[in-house]
């Protein structure tokens, strides 16, 4: 305790009040603690490593830590307990460089959230868990010009609510999507004369309503006044030669 004394010292002479952060956590260079109780690490809110973060112990949990978590550099564990890695309820979790976790217990990463490694991510146990993932594993990229093109075809098929599809003889408009339709002898031709120069939603969600739409996931049901697809409501309506579809849900 001599060393706190000493602290509580230098704070009485300097005329120092104790700094308690309790938004965020910042370390510059490396985070290593070794210990053999039950925590290492706890924190909540912003937690930010620039370097590295190692932990050995031979308690349950190396590092637990709720909210936004940034490890800029490499994230190492080594223990004997239950848990080497545990973030929940944060917005993302993020490792730039390495994830490498070794143990003999259960769990070497447990994680909800969006988990991002932008690098290697390693694990070696012997206990019932490697990694534990739920939903796809396989995972594709689009380009900015394809996403684009994907909301412009969520936009012509009605799907946006509040840029209903108007579709005439001689044109297609949908928001900012503006195409003619010229018909020479029975020849039809679409051509787009302004399209989506900005991206903003879920392509995800668009591809899933997309296909809903064409009742490959749900299925599709068309009357003269609407269409259905699961949750997707559409009306239709005519006035002149103008055909509306607007979405209702």
């Amino acid at each position: 305790m001599a060393s706190r004394r000493l602290f509580d010292g230098a704070q009485a002479e300097l005329d120092l009040l104790p700094i308690v952060a309790a938004a965020s956590a910042g370390v510059t260079g490396t985070l290593a603690a070794t210990e053999t109780g039950a925590d290492t690490l706890a924190a909540s809110g912003v937690v930010l490593v620039v370097g590295t973060l190692a932990a050995t112990e031979t308690g349950s949990d190396t590092l637990a830590a709720t909210g936004t978590v940034l490890v800029e550099g490499a994230l190492a564990a080594t223990e004997t307990g239950s848990d080497v890695f545990a973030a929940t309820g944060g917005t993302v979790t993020t490792v730039t460089g390495s994830l490498a976790a070794t143990e003999t217990g259960s769990d070497v990463l447990a994680a909800s959230g969006v988990v991002v490694v932008a690098g290697t991510m390693a694990a070696t146990e012997t206990g019932s868990d490697v990694f534990a993932a739920t939903g796809d594993t396989l995972f594709f990229t689009i380009t900015g010009s394809q996403a684009r093109r994907l909301l412009a075809i969520h936009l012509l098929h009605g799907l946006e609510i509040g840029s209903p599809l108007t579709v005439s003889a001689t044109a297609r408009q949908a928001g900012v999507v503006t195409q003619t339709v010229a018909d020479a002898a029975g020849t039809v031709t679409v051509a787009t004369t302004a399209g989506v120069s900005v991206f903003a939603g879920d392509p995800g969600l668009m591809i899933d309503e997309l296909a809903a739409l064409h009742g490959i996931t749900v299925p599709l049901v068309v009357t003269a006044s609407s269409r259905v697809a699961g949750s997707i409501v559409q009306s239709i309506s005519t006035a002149g030669d103008v055909t509306t579809v607007s979405r209702a849900a």
